[in-house]
C-alpha cells in the first residue's frame, strides 16, 4: 500500500504479523458508500466466500470481517467507471509476481539485471515483465484511436468547408465588382470596402460559432452524462474553436477581399 501511494483517511493500516491471516480488511470510501456503511468502526463485513483456511476454523462457516481503516478512493479501471469499491487483506505470502519501482533513467540496467537474476533462479522460460503506465495506456488505447478519427474527419470537414467559402467567397465578390468600383469612384478607401466586404462574412461565422457551440455543447453534455469524473466543460475551450474556425475562414477569403478592394473602377466600368 506503500508502494503505490494509497492514502489512509482514517484508522490504520496494516502492523505486518499481527494482521496476517486476521479477520480484517482495509476499505476505501466507494465500498463503504456501496454497502451504506455509515460507522465503519462498528460495522462487520461478510464475504459470500472465505479468502483462506486457517487451522482450528470451522471451514463451513464463513467469517465476518472488522474494518480496520479507510483509504481514498483510486481508479481501479478506465475512467468511466468511477470509483470502484475495493478492500484490502492482508497476505504476507508467497505469490508469483513482484511490483518494482526501477530509479529514472535506468530502465536497461533494471531489466538486464532482473533478467539475469531470474535465468540464475529458475533457469527455463522467458523473463517476463510490464510496465504499469503501459497497462494503464492499454486502458486507453480505444478513446485514443476515436480520438485520432473524431481529429481526422474535423480536419477533413474544415478543409472541405474552407474549399466551399472559398468557391462562394469568389462567386459573391465577384458579381460585387460593379458595386465596389462605384464606390471607389465616390470616395471609398481600400479599408472601407474590406470592411464592407468583411462584415458579412463575419456576420455569418457569429451565426454559425453560436449554432455551432450550442449544439457542441449539448452533444458533449450527453455525451459525457453517464461519466462518473467529467472534465471541465469550460467557455474558453468553445472561444479558441471559434477564434481559430474564424481564422481559418476569414484567410480564405481575405485574398480577394483584398484583390476586390483593389480593383480599377474604369476597367469594370468598360466591362460592364
Amino acid at each position: 500500500m506503500d508502494f503505490f501511494g494509497f492514502r489512509l483517511l482514517e484508522g490504520r493500516g496494516w502492523k505486518g504479523e499481527e494482521d496476517k491471516y486476521a479477520y480484517k480488511l482495509i476499505a476505501n470510501r466507494a465500498f463503504l458508500q456501496a454497502l451504506h456503511i455509515r460507522d465503519w468502526r462498528t460495522e462487520k463485513v461478510t464475504p459470500n466466500q472465505r479468502f483462506w483456511y486457517r487451522s482450528g476454523d470451522d471451514w463451513n462457516k464463513i467469517p465476518s470481517y472488522d474494518i480496520i481503516g479507510v483509504v481514498d478512493d483510486f481508479r481501479t479501471g478506465h475512467l468511466s467507471g468511477g470509483n470502484q469499491p475495493v478492500v484490502f487483506i492482508y497476505q504476507n505470502g508467497w505469490r508469483d509476481f513482484t511490483f518494482l519501482s526501477i530509479a529514472p533513467g535506468k530502465r536497461k540496467e533494471a531489466i538486464a539485471f532482473l533478467s539475469d537474476l531470474y535465468q540464475e533462479a529458475v533457469g527455463r522460460g522467458d523473463f517476463e515483465y510490464s510496465f504499469i503506465t503501459d497497462e494503464i495506456a492499454r486502458l486507453h488505447e480505444e478513446d485514443r484511436k476515436v480520438t485520432r478519427i473524431v481529429i481526422t474527419f474535423a480536419l477533413i470537414a474544415i478543409v472541405i468547408s474552407c474549399l466551399g467559402l472559398f468557391g462562394l467567397s469568389l462567386y459573391d465578390i465577384r458579381q460585387r465588382y460593379r458595386e465596389i468600383a462605384l464606390r471607389k469612384v465616390h470616395g471609398a478607401q481600400v479599408a472601407d470596402i474590406c470592411r464592407l466586404l468583411l462584415r458579412k462574412y463575419l456576420a455569418l461565422l457569429g451565426a454559425a460559432f453560436v449554432t455551432g457551440a450550442a449544439v457542441a455543447y449539448v452533444a458533449i453534455h450527453r455525451y459525457m452524462e453517464d461519466f462518473p469524473h467529467h472534465a471541465p466543460l469550460s467557455l474558453w475551450i468553445f472561444l479558441v474553436a471559434g477564434l481559430t474556425v474564424a481564422a481559418i475562414a476569414l484567410l480564405t477569403v481575405l485574398w480577394q477581399i483584398r484583390r476586390a478592394s483593389q480593383v480599377n473602377p474604369a476597367e469594370v466600368m468598360k466591362r460592364e
